[in-house]
């Protein structure tokens, strides 16, 4: 294997590109279908259309696997929006997380993380790559908003969307309650006029504005 490529990863384009994208698919459908307890390479592969040994060459271990396929996913699932304005962009950002947590492949994941967190130990690692990652690609729009000067220097994009998300998870997963457009545009107006009160600023580059009634 080239040193310049660890495991896991391939160079864009031709056969090993096909077989990246065929091997990852396959685990997502495998946990879908299965769970990840009952996970097994062999069933992978057959899915795939690859052997075995292809895989064992490139993911040393199942946890590898499995983080590199949820890392793919958490990238593709939710396009980041990038609109001009970090209002439009939160309220296009949450329409995507509302829709993917409907939607059979990403409801169907994070149930499975919810659901198996307990008793398998290995997927809280592979859980928490999952939302890094997710979180990683989506803090662009507040980092973005903070470079307009629309939202205070030193804004934590992990606590605003946490914010944001959060009460999408609740309703979506625990309460079983559906969510409507109204919904998403008053969590995204709350959770703006929190962080233009500085309520997520975690890392300040500047001093602290003074509130002011109202505000």
């Amino acid at each position: 294997m080239d040193a310049h490529h660890p495991v896991g990863t391939v160079r864009p384009g031709g056969r090993a590109a096909r077989v990246r994208a065929a091997v990852t698919a396959a685990v997502i459908r495998e946990i879908l279908t299965v769970g990840y307890s009952r996970l097994r390479v062999e069933a992978i592969a057959t899915r795939a259309g690859v052997h075995k040994t292809t895989i064992y060459r490139r993911w040393p271990t199942r946890e590898a696997l499995v983080t590199d396929a949820l890392r793919d996913q958490a990238v593709a699932a939710i396009a980041i929006p990038d609109g001009g304005s970090v209002r439009t962009d939160l309220l296009h950002l949450a329409r995507s997380v509302a829709l993917n947590m409907r939607s059979p492949v990403g409801g169907g994941l994070l149930r499975t993380f919810i659901s198996e967190s307990a008793s398998v130990p290995e997927i809280a690692g592979v859980a928490r790559d999952f939302w890094t990652t997710r979180f990683s690609v989506a803090g662009e729009v507040v980092t973005r908003a903070v470079a307009r000067g629309e939202l205070p220097a030193g804004t934590d994009p992990n606590r605003l969307l946490e914010a944001l998300v959060a009460p999408l998870f609740l309703r979506t997963f625990v309460l079983m309650e559906s969510i409507n457009d109204r919904d998403l545009t008053l969590q995204v107006d709350v959770v703006l006029r929190a962080a233009r009160t500085d309520c997520y600023v975690t890392s300040p580059t500047g001093p602290k504005r003074a509130s002011t009634p109202g505000s």
